[in-house]
């Protein structure tokens, strides 16, 4: 049995710009308050500042996610910009995979894992 190669820091951080970056393009974006609405700025999404509620489903989708698509990835010691890095794929996959309309950060997701 070969074992896994683990992603070193330069492709983690590469991969989850990457990712981030077609998630920012598919989701909706608002603006800043107090900036102009010009297509030639950027914009940026809201953080919602409450706790997340979550369904039963969304945390059937999450142990789907941490514990079975990115199992091997948390094996082992790991930086925490490595963790970080990773916490912010699995956020991202989350958030494709529920579709929800409120982006759910990294961190309620690592608060939830210490909760269950």
């Amino acid at each position: 049995m070969a074992k896994l190669k683990t992603p070193s820091k330069k492709e983690l951080i590469e991969e989850n710009r990457v990712l981030l970056a077609e998630m920012q393009a598919a989701t909706f974006m608002i603006p800043l308050v107090g900036q102009p609405e010009t297509p030639s700025e950027p914009r940026a999404a809201v953080e919602p500042k409450s706790s997340a509620n979550y369904t039963d489903q969304m945390i059937v989708a999450f142990l789907e996610v941490r514990f079975g698509w990115f199992r091997d990835h948390f094996a082992g010691s790991k930086s925490n910009k490595q963790l970080a890095c990773l916490w912010e794929k699995v956020a991202l996959q989350f958030n494709i995979l529920t579709s929800a309309s409120v982006r759910i950060p990294s961190t309620s997701l690592k608060n939830k894992e210490k909760e269950l």
